[in-house]
């Protein structure tokens, strides 16, 4: 009888322990899937619409990381941040810099970044709700090479009048659907801006490209995103059309 009763119990501990053990690991987080570096300078006027649609999307993923970099800001941009860290503290990371430029801001938050994926968006532009949903499915497909980088729809948008205007001079790329190109041959596929495209991070960490800073005082952006584009040949480009990214 007591043997059968220690049985018993012995039996009962062990499925408790094997459940604890489960709860545990379910509760470990996962591999970071998404960072966004976020180059900041005195945008108090546009950081809180800027991190709203990152805080707001419909994918409801969870892991990602928002790594602010702030470039020596001098208004309230940090006070602005700090509030929307203490709202996210899981998601929101706050790095602050002497003042140094947009290059080097972007290679401080790329020597941070964990996810398996990587951004540099601007603070003064916002996200479409579903931006993350569309660039994750993506992410998600089979290709026949690796997938190197994707880029989203550049949709302009006028404050003064609040409207919107899908009038870039490279919207031509965006006619036809989801367009997927060799990262070697992308014909008149040009892309020029890092804000909006998704790279591979473990592959931009191969290459051993960075942002240059002495490219100034625009076009290092696309500068790096053509140099990333020529050190990984033989991936996958694909071009979203339905991921809208507001300048």
């Amino acid at each position: 009888m007591l043997k059968r009763l220690g049985r018993k119990i012995a039996r009962k501990l062990i499925v408790h322990a094997r459940g604890l053990a489960g709860a545990a690991l379910a509760a470990r987080p996962g591999p970071l899937r998404l960072s966004l570096v976020v180059p900041t300078y005195n945008v108090e006027a546009y950081i809180d619409r800027f991190l709203d649609s990152v805080f707001t999307q419909t994918s409801q993923l969870r892991s990602f990381e928002v790594i602010i970099v702030d470039d020596g800001s001098t208004d309230r941009t940090a006070e602005i941040v700090r509030k929307w860290q203490a709202r996210h503290p899981k998601h929101l990371r706050y790095v602050r810099q002497e003042n140094a430029g947009a290059s080097a801001a972007r290679n401080t938050g790329l020597a941070l970044a964990k996810g398996t994926w990587i951004g540099f968006p601007d603070p003064d532009d916002f996200l479409d709700r579903d931006y993350f949903r569309r660039m994750l499915k993506e992410t998600e497909q089979k290709h026949e090479e690796p997938l190197l980088a994707v880029c989203s729809n550049t949709i302009f948008y006028f404050e003064d009048r609040d409207e919107y205007s899908n009038s870039h001079p490279l919207r031509y790329k965006f006619r036809r659907g989801t367009v997927i190109r060799s990262s070697n041959d992308l014909g008149n596929f040009i892309h020029l801006s890092v804000n909006t495209v998704w790279l591979h991070r473990e592959t931009v960490i191969r290459s051993g490209v960075k942002f240059d800073a002495r490219v100034k005082p625009s076009f290092e952006d696309a500068h790096f995103i053509n140099r990333i584009f020529l050190a990984s040949p033989d991936r996958k480009v694909s071009f979203i059309p339905n991921a809208r990214y507001y300048y």
